[in-house]
């Protein structure tokens, strides 16, 4: 179960940082309970409470893994969208590291650190819109759940939610 995979990342980083599961929800305003919730029974949070959680332990890979597990054709399309910045701020480093460089080397690596910070911000902003955007779906989804059960259709809103959610999931 990949929810306990996430779990237990977060677990490791906030040991990580030293932190205790009181300060980690004081961090993103959640109840400690619901921090122990995800670490050890898989509950996977909002996209709003991921994005908390994931700037509170500084690791945007956590909130990347989030996305993997309950949104997996959207990660999909990100990843086509954003390749992984990795290897190519690895190459700067190296590029860094490497001593003798001509005027011309150290102006190529001024480009590439400014590609690389552009790349990097382009992908943090398009991020930052992806969480506000599934936010905004669960709020949504709240909402018709809500009249639906006014309604008296809860029944057949749930099938519908369940359609929504394996498609979401990649499985329908």
């Amino acid at each position: 179960m990949r929810n306990i995979e996430y779990g237990k990342a977060v677990r490791k980083q906030r040991l990580k940082r030293g932190l205790k599961v009181f300060q980690l929800a004081d961090h993103t305003g959640v109840d400690p309970v619901y921090i122990t919730q995800i670490e050890k029974h898989g509950k996977l949070p909002s996209p709003a409470v991921a994005e908390r959680i994931s700037n509170a332990l500084a690791d945007k890979n956590l909130l990347t893994f989030y996305l993997e597990i309950k949104y997996p054709l959207l990660y999909e399309g990100r990843k086509k969208l954003y390749p992984d910045l990795n290897p190519v701020m690895e190459e700067i480093f190296k590029e860094m590291r490497r001593k003798n460089k001509t005027p011309e080397d150290q102006k190529d690596l001024e480009e590439k650190i400014i590609a690389f910070h552009d790349a990097f911000t382009k992908d943090k902003e398009e991020l930052q819109r992806t969480i506000r955007l599934l936010e905004l779906m669960e709020k949504v989804t709240l909402s018709f759940r809500e009249k639906a059960e006014r309604e008296g259709r809860l029944k057949e809103f749930r099938k519908h939610e369940k359609t929504v959610e394996k498609f979401y999931q990649g499985k329908a």
